[in-house]
C-alpha cells in the first residue's frame, strides 16, 4: 500500500513539474509578418520586422516596410516590440494591430496591454486587457499568466447593424463568446459590429 501511495504521489509531482515547465514564457524573437488588404492596395506589399531588445517584455523596435522592385522602404517605426502584430493596407495606408505581451497574474487590469491600433505611423487608441474583458476575473488561467482572447479572426469587413455600412476593420472573439470589431483608421470600438467575414 505505501508503494502504491509513494507512485502516486511522484506521478503527481511529475505531472506538477511539467504543467509548471508548459506554462513558462516563450523567449523574444526576431520576426517578419506580411501585410493583408482592403482593396486599396497589394497584399503582401508591406511588412512589419519586430526585433526584441530583450528576451521578454516590450523592449525592442517594430519597422514597417513597403515592398519595392528594387530596395524595401522604411514606413515607420515604432520603439516597441510586441509577439504579435497583424498589418494591413486600409485606404492607401498602414494600419498596425499590435498586441500586448504575456499577461502575468490572473486577473485583467488597466496596466496589462491588450491591443493598440496604429494608423499611418500613429497611434490611434490602446485598450488594457480590462477593457477588453469587461471584468478582471473573464479571463482564462494558468499557472502564471492569463489570457483574455480566445481568437483573433483578423482584418476584414464589418458592418454596424445601426448604419448598416461596410467598414474595414478588426475582430477578435473574447473569453466570453464575445466577437469584438474595431474601426482600424480610428481605433475606435464598433459596439453593433458584425464581421461580414465569419466569427
Amino acid at each position: 500500500m505505501k508503494k502504491y501511495l509513494l507512485r502516486i504521489l511522484c506521478a503527481l509531482c511529475c505531472l506538477v513539474a511539467v504543467h509548471s515547465q508548459a506554462d513558462q514564457e516563450a523567449p523574444n524573437r526576431t520576426f517578419v509578418t506580411a501585410s493583408t488588404t482592403d482593396g486599396t492596395t497589394s497584399h503582401g506589399d508591406r511588412y512589419a520586422k519586430c526585433i526584441p531588445r530583450e528576451t521578454s517584455g516590450t523592449n525592442g523596435v517594430t519597422k514597417i516596410y513597403r515592398v519595392t522592385n528594387d530596395k524595401d522602404v522604411l514606413e515607420h517605426t515604432y520603439n516597441w516590440y510586441s509577439p504579435q502584430v497583424y498589418l494591413s493596407g486600409a485606404s492607401e495606408k498602414t494600419s498596425v494591430v499590435r498586441f500586448g505581451p504575456w499577461s502575468s497574474g490572473h486577473r485583467a487590469n488597466t496596466n496589462d496591454l491588450a491591443l493598440a491600433f496604429y494608423y499611418d505611423g500613429r497611434l490611434l487608441k490602446s485598450y488594457s486587457t480590462l477593457d477588453i474583458a469587461g471584468k478582471t476575473n473573464n479571463v482564462s488561467n494558468s499557472v502564471s499568466h492569463y489570457t483574455w482572447c480566445q481568437r483573433v479572426s483578423g482584418y476584414g469587413y464589418i458592418v454596424s447593424a445601426s448604419t448598416n455600412i461596410l467598414i474595414y476593420g478588426f475582430a477578435l472573439k473574447t473569453n466570453d463568446g464575445r466577437t469584438l470589431c474595431f474601426n482600424v483608421t480610428t481605433g475606435e470600438l464598433v459596439r453593433d459590429g458584425k464581421p461580414e467575414f465569419g466569427d
